[in-house]
């Protein structure tokens, strides 16, 4: 561990009692799916800001900007203010001379300049006139951060509509906004950097804070290695630095002031916000979406350029982190598929990108593209990188498919169950592989063999069973959903169960849900379950799987694979609420034979949490134990 005179009990004491700013809203919290909306505006704005930095790491460097404007300002809520740096302060002057020209210029020409540099509305200038200044606060009494000039504001979370797909896709381009979602999938997808800046001070961080890494770290729940690990990149040397054991915050916060970065692998599994946004963005991709969390003292840099083998979007949180991108270094390591080890300076060559993320700002980059990331001198930096289509290439599919023929093949086609020909090892082989031997017959009529199997393979290859096996595994990989409380009450986690105190000879009771044929109900998300021809021979005769995840843990592959047995005669109905999600159907409109089948299948679908009701389902009390 870099060594430095710290006390830890001090800093994690210093870090308890330190005021930061909460989240405005919390994704989870109940009263509607829209948690993360920007509620407040203006000064209420840049003071979540403010709050959350000065909370978290005081800067000489905000210290001294704060000297500058007393003596620029006349009122106390002008000390609040962040000032930029001064190269910052010179651009803003160069701006302020160019917007004075562009007044000059059509308001037509400012709307397409909008437009073209995709904001969804035209950004408010800032206004250099101080007698301006003074008006407009005279007028508001209120004090209004400057917005950043052309650049667009932060987006509020989309408001969710209970259809998990559009949903999705609506988070999705929550994330890359202003750019469009066809934008990004033509030119950048697989294929380029995108750097979206965004107006820091319209940013109200309702996703993670500083604050809650550390509330984590105080419930005991985390371990090194597993959950958190402790790094630092000094010299050209990336170093490892996890104790044994469980992470407790007096240790934790030690390395961070002694220069190390904090990274949670899993944040999924402790803070409902993350769950959610990465549980709804996996119904857009239909792959498994994960995230880390990096906390990144300033002037320090906690790993070494490498290349992934994920998709990235790091969005900053917190602070400033400036980050350097480079193309892969041959074809060979375009989309590759595993993450590369650790590189030299030397190694990566020049990089494309060079840019300081602020609180707001989303960077993209493909599988393959190096890139490291240093905190400025001044301010801590915070950032989650949420992760997706790791193993989810043509590649894979063509594993799934070859391997299914393969054994389809074997068990229908003799030509697969005949021995090769006593001369197969004397023909082929590194030894044999010369000019010498690459024309002899023996070779040529095993090569001729090989040919025609690979033919009769493509007969056996079925490519919808392959897809049913990925699917599968996405449902294993993937995250389950995050219910509201108006979703939950119409499903069975809404079922009350009443126990007595232990001395009351009153009975327990359950308030039993009656789903009946006039019921309607809908699957709760279009991807969270897969009908599956059984292919192990382990299902019940006549029967097929119907796998899902709504009962996964959020801990990666921590339980099994999850599914239910619905016989062949009953599929027809999963398949109808599949057809018409998101809409409601009534049970009786099932495509079954009869009303016993039709109410079978839908309180099977109900029990495993895989359907909910337009409305709250009738109830009645019955006792759990005779009497």
């Amino acid at each position: 561990m870099p060594q430095k005179n710290v006390s830890a009990f001090a800093l994690y004491q210093q870090m308890k009692n330190t005021e930061v700013t909460p989240p405005e809203k919390d994704l989870t919290k109940e009263g509607g799916d829209n948690d993360i909306d920007a509620q407040k505006k203006g000064n209420k704005q840049a003071s979540a800001v403010d709050k959350q930095e000065d909370g978290a790491v005081k800067s000489v460097a905000e210290n001294k900007n704060k000297k500058k404007r007393k003596s620029v300002a006349a009122t106390k809520q002008e000390k609040k203010t962040v000032v930029a740096p001064k190269k910052r302060q010179a651009d803003e002057a160069k701006t302020e001379e160019a917007n004075s020209d562009a007044k000059k210029q059509k308001p037509a020409e400012e709307d397409k300049s909008c437009k073209e540099n995709g904001a969804t509305e035209q950004p408010k200038l800032a206004v250099s006139n101080t007698n301006a200044t003074t008006k407009e606060k005279s007028k508001k009494k209120k004090k209004v951060a400057p917005m950043k000039q052309n650049l667009p504001k932060f987006p509020s979370f989309p408001q969710l509509t209970g259809d998990s797909v559009s949903d999705g896709k609506a988070a999705f381009q929550w994330l890359i906004n202003p750019i469009s979602h066809k934008t990004f999938f033509n030119k950048h997808w697989e294929k380029e950097v995108l750097l979206v800046k965004r107006d820091p001070s319209t940013f109200i961080n309702s996703l993670f804070s500083m604050k809650e890494f550390n509330e984590i770290l105080k419930s005991g729940k985390m371990e090194y290695s597993v959950n958190l690990d402790i790094t630092s990149y000094e010299d050209g040397e990336r170093v490892t630095h996890n104790p044994n054991g469980k992470a407790h915050p007096a240790v934790a916060w030690q390395y961070y002031q002694s220069g190390c970065s904090l990274r949670i692998k899993n944040p999924q599994s402790f803070s409902p916000s993350v769950l959610k946004l990465c549980s709804t963005l996996q119904e857009h991709f239909k792959s498994m979406v994960g995230a880390n969390i990096y906390l990144t003292p300033p002037g320090t840099q906690g790993f070494a350029p490498h290349y992934d083998d994920i998709e990235a979007f790091v969005l900053q949180l917190e602070g400033k982190k400036e980050w350097k991108v480079y193309r892969p270094r041959n074809a060979d390591e375009v989309l590759p598929k595993f993450s590369s080890n650790n590189f030299t300076q030397e190694e990566i060559g020049k990089e494309i990108l060079t840019t300081t993320l602020e609180a707001g700002d989303i960077l993209y980059f493909p599988r393959g593209f190096i890139h490291q990331a240093k905190s400025l001198p001044d301010v801590h930096s915070l950032h989650i990188t949420i992760s997706t289509y790791q193993c989810n290439t043509w590649h894979d599919v063509m594993k799934e498919l070859l391997n299914t023929a393969l054994e389809k093949a074997v068990s229908t086609d003799v030509e697969f169950r005949r021995g090769v020909p006593l001369n197969f090892l004397d023909q082929y082989g590194t030894q044999y592989s010369d000019e010498d031997h690459a024309s002899s017959a023996g070779r040529v009529s095993i090569a001729n063999k090989m040919a025609d199997l690979f033919n009769r393979l493509r007969q056996h290859a079925d490519l919808d069973i392959a897809a049913d096996q990925r699917a599968v595994s996405f449902l294993h990989d993937s995250l389950p959903p995050v219910l509201s409380k108006d979703e939950q009450s119409r499903m069975v986690q809404g079922v009350d169960v009443f126990v007595p105190p232990k001395k009351s000879t009153q009975q327990p009771t359950i308030k039993a849900v009656e789903v009946q044929l006039d019921t309607k109900v809908k699957l709760v998300r279009k991807n969270s379950i897969r009908v599956v021809v059984d292919t192990e021979g382990e299902a019940e005769e006549d029967c097929v799987r119907v796998y899902y995840n709504l009962e996964n843990p959020t801990v990666y592959h921590a339980e099994g694979k999850k599914y239910i047995l619905v016989e062949m005669s009953s599929i027809g109905g999963v398949d109808y609420l599949l057809e018409n999600y998101p809409n409601y159907v009534q049970v009786d409109d099932f495509p079954l034979e009869n009303d016993t089948l039709k109410l079978v299948l839908a309180h099977q679908l109900f029990e495993h949490g895989m359907i909910m009701s337009e409305k709250k389902l009738k109830t009645s009390t019955l006792p759990l134990a005779d009497n």
